[in-house]
């Protein structure tokens, strides 16, 4: 399971690159039985498995976002 910083949404201190990552689970997914990872949206290689509204603010403006597990479909 992987929990990446999740893509344009607020950054780091260091940057991370998505679509390096997506290309690191698309060549580890071969290798490992499954590579599981979190985001709000990925690219269409990869399928939903779980989703859940969730609270995604770090103030208290109450900000609901639809956090998604994905999996690669290949």
């Amino acid at each position: 399971y992987c929990d990446p910083p999740y893509n344009n949404t607020i950054k780091y201190n260091n940057d991370f690159d998505s679509d390096e990552f997506y290309q690191w689970v698309r060549d580890n997914s071969k290798k490992a039985k499954v590579i599981l990872f979190s985001e709000y949206s990925a690219p269409d290689d990869f399928e939903i498995i779980f989703e859940k509204e969730v609270s995604a603010s770090l103030h208290n403006n109450d900000s609901r976002k639809i956090e998604k597990l994905y999996k690669f479909k290949g």
